[in-house]
C-alpha cells in the first residue's frame, strides 16, 4: 500500500512509502473498520508539517503519514462495528483521539488538557493520505451518497461549526442572543466556510480580506449573499464603521494585526472567535488599555477554538448537505475544491504544500491514478 509521509521535524522530507495493507486486527474489540481512501484535502497544517515546524511520529515509527481531511468508503467491517457500518458505506474520520485528561474521559477530547494531544496525520497517529486505513468505529461518521462530492470538507466545516457552537454557548450569558451582523476576516477555505455557516443562519455577513476583488473567493462570498470588502478599498476600522459593529467576528486570517482590529469591530455584548493560527513571530504594537476597556465596559467576549467532536463532524456533514440542497448556495462548495490532484502524485502534493498551485482547497483524488 502506498502513502505520502514525512519525517517529523525534518523540513522537505516528504516521500512515498510502501507499507502493509492495514488490518482489522489493529483495532481492539473487533471494532475496526477498514476504509479505502477516496479523497484527502490539503491545508496549511500539512504545509507546516512539511516545513518541519511540528509533528510527531507514532511510537516506534520514524515517519508520519500526512492528511487529516478525508473521505473514504468502507471495504471491511469488524463484528463489533457491523451494526453501524456496512461494506460500501461512505465515511469521514475524525482527527483527534482521546487522551488521559478528565475532559478526554468525558468525551470532550477537543478540549483536552493533555500537553501532548494525539491527532491523525499530525501527532502520534498516521493520517489518511494513503490508499487505505483502519479505524475504530467510534471515530467514523457516515456520509450520505448525495453529499459525497463535498464531504472532504467535513473536517474544516466541523471546526468552523464547533467554534460558532461554542460562541453560542458563551453568549447564552445574555439570555437574549440574536446576532444580526457578522464579520469574517480572511477569505480562504475556512473563511468561506464561516461565511456559509453564518449565512445559513440568516445573518448578514461582511467578509474582509486583503486581496482586491474580483477573484474566485470574493465571487463565492457574494454568491452566498454576503459582502466582500478588500483592504485595498477599506481598512478594517472603516469597514466596521460602514457595515458594523458586528455581533460576531470570526477571525480566520491568522494575521496578528487583524486580530486586534477585529476585536475593535465587535459590538457591545458581542463576541470575537479566534480560529486562524498566528505564527509566534508576528509582533504588533497594541494599545492594551483601550483593548481592555472595550471588552470590560462593553461586555465583549473572546474565545479560541480548535478541532471538533464526532458530533460536530456529524453536524458538518448535515450542513454540507443542506447547503447543496439550498438554491442559495448550490454549487458553491464544489467550486471551492480546486485544484484537484490525481492520485498520490508526490511532486504535485509537494508543490501545493509549499504554497504554489493556486485554487482554494486542494484535494488529492485517490480514485484517479497519478
Amino acid at each position: 500500500m502506498k502513502a505520502i509521509a514525512i519525517e517529523p521535524g525534518r523540513p522537505g522530507s516528504i516521500h512515498v512509502r510502501e507499507s502493509d495493507t492495514p488490518s482489522l486486527a489493529e483495532i481492539p474489540g473487533d471494532a475496526g473498520v477498514r476504509v479505502r481512501v477516496l479523497e484527502v484535502g490539503l491545508c496549511g497544517t500539512d504545509g507546516e508539517l512539511l516545513a518541519g515546524e511540528f509533528g510527531l511520529a507514532p511510537d516506534g515509527d520514524d515517519h508520519l503519514v500526512l492528511g487529516h481531511e478525508n473521505l473514504g468508503q468502507v471495504v471491511e467491517v469488524g463484528a463489533g462495528a457491523a451494526e453501524r457500518f456496512s461494506v460500501g458505506d461512505l465515511v469521514v474520520a475524525t482527527v483527534r483521539r482521546p487522551g488521559d485528561s478528565d475532559y478526554d474521559r468525558a468525551g470532550l477530547y477537543d478540549l483536552s488538557t493533555d500537553p501532548d494531544v494525539h491527532e491523525r496525520g499530525v501527532r502520534r497517529f498516521h493520517g489518511f493520505l494513503a490508499e487505505e486505513y483502519v479505524e475504530d468505529v467510534e471515530f467514523l461518521v457516515p456520509v450520505p451518497p448525495a453529499t459525497a462530492h463535498v464531504a472532504v470538507l467535513a473536517e474544516p466545516m466541523s471546526g468552523v461549526g464547533k467554534a460558532l457552537r461554542v460562541a453560542d454557548e458563551i453568549q447564552q450569558r445574555l439570555r437574549i442572543w440574536e446576532p444580526q451582523r457578522a464579520l469574517v476576516t480572511g477569505a480562504g477555505a475556512i473563511g468561506l466556510l464561516a461565511v456559509l455557516t453564518l449565512r445559513q443562519r440568516g445573518i448578514e455577513v461582511t467578509c474582509w480580506s486583503r486581496r482586491p476583488a474580483p477573484y474566485a473567493n470574493s465571487e463565492l462570498v457574494e454568491r452566498m449573499g454576503a459582502r466582500y470588502v478588500s483592504a485595498a478599498d477599506l481598512d478594517l476600522a472603516a469597514t466596521a464603521a460602514a457595515h458594523g459593529p458586528f455581533d460576531v467576528a470570526f477571525e480566520a486570517s491568522g494575521a496578528a494585526d487583524v486580530i486586534f482590529e477585529a476585536a475593535a469591530s465587535v459590538a457591545t455584548n458581542g463576541i470575537l472567535v479566534l480560529f486562524g493560527l498566528t505564527p509566534g513571530t508576528q509582533l504588533v504594537e497594541v494599545d492594551v488599555g483601550r483593548f481592555n476597556q472595550a471588552f470590560v465596559l462593553d461586555n465583549k467576549a473572546l474565545v479560541g477554538s480548535v478541532t471538533a467532536t464526532r458530533e460536530d463532524y456529524a453536524d458538518a456533514v448535515a450542513a454540507l448537505g443542506d447547503a447543496e440542497a439550498d438554491p442559495a448556495f448550490l454549487g458553491v462548495l464544489p467550486e471551492m475544491l480546486t485544484p484537484r490532484i490525481e492520485g498520490l502524485d508526490l511532486d504535485a502534493i509537494r508543490t501545493r504544500l509549499e504554497g504554489s498551485g493556486g485554487g482554494i482547497k486542494a484535494v488529492v483524488d485517490l480514485t484517479r491514478s497519478a
